[in-house]
């Protein structure tokens, strides 16, 4: 055995010993064609858990997600789970001392990450696999509750202003990006600009942020994700052991959303040196059969995209679309450049209809569809590519990409649903493009939003 195997295998047996059988059973593991071993399971508490052993990785991904994002912030709250998931991720948590992010970069050099979003909150540290148990460790420490302090507080507060401040009324792009959303829920002028001042974070105290985060990020709410290599690891041993008794808590009580509807607005805004502007185009709901084809011509169409309106900067410019199929798959965002002339948000639907109009002149093979599916098949839980795979051991980015993916199904439909979405995504043939070019170009599917200089 080498030194490596020996040290993982002593910290994990150390962590695991005279451990009952988990409580909960392990579904059969499944080998896919791409060498990977996929499994999930529940323990007693409700902790859903879902890996991914990659052979031969140098190194593990984990992510602790929880099904709460931004949009269960209350009405004069905004900006409360960029707060609790800073605190959650960066206070002291029993013997573990608070952190900062160059802290961060020190101690989990091969990445870290902790992005609140509409409908999750996901904490992932990426660690060498002779440290996995170890961080492992720390991370149930963490579940268990964390210590807030009023500096911390405010740190946390701070930061979670700028980042609101900056989702909604930063770069171009990056506000288009959030405020498209809040144009298609109806929110005015008013609820945008108190949702990025945050101001009402300042009524917030140490004591009641702690008790947030113990009611919010517990087991009922969460889902384990690990990606890496698990070899020689009893990872249900370790993580009932770690996680097992943490106390369940209780499920949180989602608010209802209002439903995206096409709206248009046009935005003046100082300092802006062009127009700029979004399509958003609202999306089959995701349980719906026919998503599957929305998603698989998406692709399709937002390559055409970026070949129109990027050409020789496609591959080194941001895309020209964007669809988080996990996080909104009720919204997929299109970014067509404006003319200098262009005043009103139809202009940016003839900019999309102009762009797509090319493409329907084009005879569309199989190929394309093809790649374009194994380009994402690997993120909806399927296998990856031999080009892909052959990358991911060592990768850790991409065992980051994948922990993220997995916590994402898990928190929204579960393993279940996205094997059946997942097999009816494999099984779609070319074909019903007219259908999609069709419903991208009705105006009654978009959510527009123009910005202009302020002349």
């Amino acid at each position: 055995m080498n030194p490596r195997t020996l040290l993982v295998s002593t910290v994990a047996l150390t962590l695991a010993a005279a451990l009952p059988a988990a409580a909960s059973s392990v579904a059969r593991p499944a080998t896919l064609s791409d060498s990977t071993v996929v499994a999930n399971w529940t323990l007693d508490n409700g902790l859903r858990v879902v890996t991914r052993h990659v052979p031969r990785a140098t190194a593990v991904a984990i992510t602790l997600g929880y099904s709460i994002g931004t949009d269960d912030d209350p009405v004069g709250q905004e900006g409360l789970g960029q707060v609790l998931g800073e605190l959650a991720f960066m206070a002291p948590s029993g013997d573990i001392p608070a952190r900062s992010r160059e802290d961060l970069d020190s101690q989990r050099p091969l990445g870290w990450s902790f992005p609140v979003s509409r409908r999750s909150t996901l904490f992932t540290e990426i660690a060498r696999v002779d440290r996995f148990p170890g961080v492992l460790s720390q991370v149930a420490t963490r579940m268990r509750g964390v210590q807030v302090t009023p500096s911390e507080l405010a740190d946390a507060v701070r930061s979670a202003r700028v980042e609101l401040h900056d989702d909604l009324f930063g770069p171009a792009l990056g506000a288009l990006y959030y405020q498209v959303r809040e144009v298609g829920l109806g929110r005015k002028d008013e609820d945008i600009l108190r949702r990025a001042a945050g101001k009402d974070l300042a009524k917030l105290t140490a004591p009641d942020a702690e008790r947030e985060i113990r009611s919010r990020f517990v087991p009922a709410n969460a889902v384990l994700s690990l990606a890496g290599n698990l070899e020689s690891i009893d990872v249900p041993a370790l993580v009932t052991n770690l996680f097992g008794s943490i106390p369940a808590g209780t499920p949180f009580r989602h608010a209802p959303q209002p439903a995206l509807e096409a709206r248009s607005r046009v935005m003046t805004v100082a300092d802006l040196r062009s127009a700029a502007g979004v399509v958003g185009v609202i999306a089959p709901a995701l349980d719906d059969t026919l998503h599957p084809s929305f998603y698989l011509n998406a692709l399709l169409l937002g390559s055409h995209f970026n070949h129109v309106w990027l050409r020789d900067l496609e591959g080194v410019a941001p895309n020209r679309h964007h669809y988080a199929v996990f996080d909104e798959p009720d919204l997929m965002r299109i970014f067509p450049p404006p003319e200098r002339t262009d005043t009103d948000a139809e202009a940016l639907s003839r900019h999309v209809d102009g762009a797509l109009s090319n493409f329907q002149a084009l005879i569309v093979t199989r190929e394309p569809y093809d790649e374009l599916r194994q380009s994402v098949l690997w993120l909806l839980g399927g296998p990856m590519g031999s080009d892909l795979a052959a990358r991911v051991p060592n990768e850790p980015a991409l065992l980051h990409t994948l922990a993220r993916a997995q916590a994402g199904r898990a928190l929204w439909g579960g393993e279940r649903f996205w094997a059946e979405y997942r097999a009816r995504f494999e099984r779609q043939a070319p074909g019903g493009l007219g259908h999609w070019l069709d419903y991208f170009k009705d105006r009654k599917h978009q959510v527009r939003l123009l910005m202009v200089p302020r002349r």
